[in-house]
């Protein structure tokens, strides 16, 4: 779910010229930092997982490149090349020491809209009767103002229009997938966080969640239409929750984007950087057909195993079959 590093570290500075360089040594020295091989180490380390790894980027390695708190390190149309490039060198194949074959927009794009080949990381798969998807949806509200000397106003819009319709149209391929009645169910994986309280709270006129409203709207009416449970997982969260934030239009959630009740759509937010480290595992049982169809289990990561057992909090609603463990004292 992206945020291949902290929002604190720098980017790759993909791209940059000797004389971008130079500017952004003249105007921010010591404080422009770039990291060349902040991609390729992730890529690295994925490629070691033994199983099929399914990565969609996050904000901090593209989309908040060009922040004074990321070092001002890099253009974020360049570093999203270069994601793209590291990362889904051949479309339509995972990642992980055993890659598995997925399908991705860049074949299966909107003959219509060829453009759309370019979001290669939107991609799906179906597994055991479930359909497995991704949507290229980063935090920042898709794609925040740029700072100088990286702001280039057209073509950030230029990219995230496009890319959303993208992912509109993605979201119509994969519900009509998923309309098979081979499919008991939908997950569909995204960075961007589209209910972070913390922005609601000054944010009375919407405008920090106004460029995720139509993808919401696109996922409820679908959902609704659908009639079986789908999980949103997303990332940028920094706390671990399960809750169902379309279910009822009046409570703080469902005044955000004002849809219809989805009671059939529920949402797994990951911790991101939580400490002590941990991983989420998600069981299904298709033998159920409504939200009690996903279990979540919130596993502690220990690399080192002879401390001793740690007591967690995950911070998680307590009545979506939520099962919370430490594996710490082997």
């Amino acid at each position: 779910m992206g945020d291949l590093h902290s929002g604190s570290q720098p980017c790759t500075g993909a791209g940059l010229t000797d004389a971008e360089k130079a500017t952004l040594t003249s105007t921010y020295g010591a404080n422009f930092v770039t990291n060349p091989t902040a991609n390729t180490s992730v890529f690295g380390y994925f490629n070691r997982i033994i199983w099929p790894v399914v990565y969609t980027p996050g904000d901090n390695e593209w989309v908040d490149c060009h922040k004074t708190k990321q070092k001002s390190s890099g253009d974020p149309i360049r570093e999203q090349a270069a994601v793209r490039a590291q990362f889904f060198q051949t479309p339509g194949v995972t990642l992980g020491a055993k890659p598995a074959k997925v399908v991705s927009q860049a074949r299966a794009y909107d003959k219509n809209h060829p453009g759309d080949a370019a979001v290669v990381e939107n991609v799906y798969f179906t597994h055991k009767g479930v359909l497995f998807a991704t949507l290229s949806v980063p935090g920042s509200n898709n794609t925040l103002t740029w700072t100088a000397p990286f702001t280039n106003e057209a073509a950030r819009q230029r990219e995230a229009a496009s890319r959303t319709l993208a992912d509109l149209r993605w979201i119509s391929t994969v519900f009509d997938k998923a309309a098979s009645g081979s499919i008991k169910a939908v997950v569909i994986a995204q960075q961007a966080d589209y209910w972070h309280l913390p922005d609601f709270a000054g944010d009375s006129t919407g405008q920090l969640t106004r460029a995720y409203a139509p993808l919401v709207h696109e996922i409820a009416a679908r959902t609704n239409r659908l009639g079986k449970p789908v999980l949103l997982i997303n990332g940028d969260r920094h706390y671990y929750s399960v809750d169902t934030p379309l279910a009822t239009p009046t409570d703080v959630f469902g005044k955000v984007y004002n849809t219809d009740a989805v009671p059939l759509f529920q949402r797994l937010g990951l911790q991101a950087s939580a400490n002590p480290a941990s991983w989420t595992r998600v069981k299904v049982d298709t033998s159920k057909s409504d939200n009690s169809i996903f279990g979540f289990e919130n596993v502690i990561f220990c690399q080192d195993k002879t401390q001793p057992t740690t007591t967690y909090d995950s911070k998680s609603t307590t009545d979506s079959g939520v099962v919370q463990i430490s594996v710490c004292s082997d």
